[in-house]
C-alpha cells in the first residue's frame, strides 16, 4: 500500500479515487489551485500549500486533457512527487506488458503480451489493446476501444469510446483524434481528427 495525493479535484477526480483505492492504496488528498472546500472527505491544497509531510506520497493524475496532465507531470517532478502508476484489479494485464509512469489502468481493461503504454496514459474500463501494440505518452484510450497488434499509437492521441484501430494500421500519429465508434483501417496523420466507418478526416492541423 502507498499513499496517494490526486491532482486536480475536478469531477475525474472519484474515478481515481476508486482507483487507487481498489489497487489498495490510501488517498490522502488532492491538489488543486481551484478548489476551496473538502471533497469526498479528504483534503485540498493548492500547490503553493502542500505540506512537506506530503513529499513521499505519490501523486495519481486526474487530468484528462493531455496538455494539461503534462504540465502536472512537470510540476509533479520539479516539487520531487513520483507518479503513482495505478491498475485496477479487474484489469488483466500481461506479465510481459510495459506500463510507463503515471499509468492509469482501470476495470476490465486486457492489455496483452509485448504491449507497451507511455507515461501517464489512461486506459479506461473495458479498453484492449492488443499484443505488441506501443501506446504514446500521455494518451487517453477511452471505455471499450480496441488497439489491433502491432499498431503504433504516437503520444497525446485521444481515442474515443468504443473506436477500433484496425490490425494492420500502422501509426496514429501525434496529437490526433478518434471519434467514438470509430473503425480505423489506415494510418492517421498527426494533429488529425477522423471519424465514422471507416474513419475519415474531418480536421486537419492547424
Amino acid at each position: 500500500m502507498i499513499d496517494i495525493i490526486v491532482f486536480a479535484a475536478g469531477t475525474y477526480r472519484s474515478t481515481v479515487v476508486e482507483l487507487a483505492q481498489a489497487a489498495g492504496h490510501r488517498v490522502r488528498g488532492y491538489v488543486d489551485d481551484q478548489a476551496e472546500s473538502p471533497n469526498m472527505g479528504l483534503p485540498v491544497w493548492r500547490r503553493a500549500e502542500v505540506p512537506d509531510q506530503a513529499r513521499p506520497w505519490a501523486l495519481a493524475l486526474a487530468v484528462g486533457e493531455a496538455s494539461a496532465r503534462r504540465g502536472a507531470a512537470r510540476w509533479a517532478k520539479n516539487s520531487r512527487f513520483s507518479l503513482a502508476t495505478l491498475v485496477h484489479p479487474t484489469a488483466d494485464v500481461s506479465e510481459s506488458a510495459e506500463l510507463g509512469v503515471g499509468c492509469l489502468v482501470h476495470s476490465g481493461a486486457l492489455i496483452w503480451s509485448n504491449a507497451h503504454v507511455g507515461d501517464c496514459t489512461f486506459v479506461s474500463p473495458g479498453a484492449m489493446i492488443s499484443h505488441n501494440a506501443r501506446i504514446g505518452e500521455f494518451c487517453h484510450i477511452a471505455m471499450g476501444s480496441r488497439v489491433g497488434s502491432a499498431v503504433t499509437v504516437e503520444s497525446d492521441v485521444r481515442l474515443g469510446m468504443a473506436a477500433t484501430v484496425m490490425t494492420g494500421v500502422g501509426t496514429v500519429g501525434k496529437g490526433s483524434a478518434v471519434g467514438a465508434g470509430a473503425v480505423v483501417t489506415r494510418d492517421v496523420d498527426p494533429g488529425t481528427t477522423v471519424v465514422g466507418v471507416p474513419a475519415r478526416t474531418i480536421r486537419q492541423p492547424r
